[in-house]
């Protein structure tokens, strides 16, 4: 995945696009027109025109690759919440059992394990909310 420019980045990013595209068709007109003042006024005002246009297709593409990125996380924070209630409704009762309990071992062993999916669903959310997932098959238990 391409690194997030900042917004300055990107608007530099499309303005240098837009002058890519009217300075190389401004040179294309230059050398294969012939020199009359005139046509030539008029192939560059047509050229500042593309550049322009160039820049605006170039912002309304980041600006769309933006919200595919921000549903994108939108939809996978949605989805580790409803996990996030699940293995909570799940494990809480467990959690009380095992501290109405006498045996101190066992009321450690419950903490030390809500602690750790704690920890991954804080992780899996932060993942969610960037777009970068680590590598599962490598890192699998």
């Amino acid at each position: 995945m391409v690194g997030r420019a900042s917004n300055v980045g990107k608007i530099f990013l499309a303005l240098l696009c837009g002058i890519l595209v009217g300075g190389a068709s401004a040179a294309g007109h230059w050398f294969t027109i012939p020199h009359d003042r005139g046509l030539l006024i008029h192939l560059f005002l047509g050229d500042t025109i593309a550049a322009f246009l160039t820049v605006v297709i170039c912002l309304a593409l980041l600006i769309r690759h933006e919200e595919v990125h921000f549903v994108r996380a939108t939809s996978c924070v949605i989805i580790v919440s409803e996990l996030n209630h699940d293995i909570r409704t799940a494990v809480f009762p467990l959690c009380l059992v095992a501290q109405r309990t006498d045996n101190d071992q066992m009321s450690r062993l419950a903490d030390r394990a809500l602690a750790q999916i704690n920890v991954a669903l804080r992780d899996a959310t932060a993942h969610a909310i960037s777009g970068r997932f680590p590598n599962l098959s490598a890192d699998s238990h």
